[in-house]
């Protein structure tokens, strides 16, 4: 009881002395409105377990900060920023790792979309640390969805591709989570080309309906058109992963490919396709 009322008062849903301690607004922050005015906020119900709770109450304390345009300024509001972050992911990946007691699908996209949108508006000196962390756990989401053992698992597989569209879809994150899915899809194809004489006798079906997932993720981030950030681009490291090496790898997987696994050599002919499209 005692953590869960911790996080009621650092969450700013209340109207005690923490709210009168924000600083004044120092001019606009954020290149998007975190919460839109049409969507009500999502509430804890009696069967949200701690997690589940924590998750939510995070989620409404970054809204809350964007709304005070209060994701920048200085080292002490970043770092309540980032530790909000963190603590978020941290729900988040719990909450993932236990596919058997999902909460709802919408508190689920809601986090991932305002962790997005947070690093995107953020302006604080510590943008380099905040950006990792989430790459880290895109990267994990990730794994989550490939290593996914049983067939037809819809629910959690459609779940974990909402919030990797919704992570990856950030101007500040999708440069790496590209790379990033396009190496797993990669590997994958190598494993299936080095090991075709075995592969059709001990194919694993389930592990190849997961990297169906993952294609229709990297598909959907390709063709979503972003509104360029440039402050975000001018934040972050210049050396960002070059995708031609990968490119290369992938068409060649298309040919080698394309008669034992046809349909791993049409999804990736077809991320090929919208590889070169965006980089035209």
């Amino acid at each position: 009881m005692k953590n869960t009322l911790t996080l009621e008062r650092d969450s700013g849903l209340g109207t005690g002395s923490n709210m009168e301690e924000l600083p004044p607004s120092q001019g606009p922050c954020l290149s998007q409105p975190i919460l839109s005015a049409g969507i009500l906020p999502l509430i804890p119900t009696a069967t949200s377990d701690n997690c589940e709770r924590a998750l939510l109450l995070h989620t409404q304390f970054l809204q809350n900060l964007a709304g005070f345009q209060w994701l920048a300024t200085s080292d002490r509001n970043s770092s309540v920023v980032i530790d909000s972050v963190c603590q978020l992911i941290s729900c988040l990946m719990a909450i993932l790792k236990d596919p058997g007691t999902l909460p709802p699908t919408p508190l689920l996209r809601r986090a991932a979309q305002v962790t997005a949108q947070t690093v995107d508006s953020f302006c604080g000196p510590a943008f380099g640390k905040l950006v990792e962390r989430v790459e880290d756990c895109l990267k994990e989401l990730t794994g989550l969805l490939l290593k996914l053992s049983q067939l037809d698992q819809f629910q959690v597989q459609k779940t974990l591709a909402d919030c990797l569209i919704l992570l990856g879809g950030s101007s500040s994150l999708k440069p790496s989570f590209v790379h990033h899915a396009l190496c797993e899809i990669n590997r994958f194809g190598d494993h299936l080309r080095q090991n075709e004489s075995e592969a059709l006798e001990r194919f694993d079906v389930a592990q190849y309906e997961n990297m169906m997932y993952l294609f229709w993720i990297l598909e959907q981030l390709l063709r979503e058109e972003s509104v360029p950030d440039c402050s975000a681009q001018r934040r972050l490291p210049e050396s960002r992963p070059s995708l031609s090496a990968e490119l290369s790898r992938l068409e060649a997987n298309v040919l080698l490919l394309s008669d034992e696994f046809p349909l791993f050599a049409i999804y990736a002919w077809r991320i090929g396709v919208c590889l070169k499209s965006t980089a035209s």
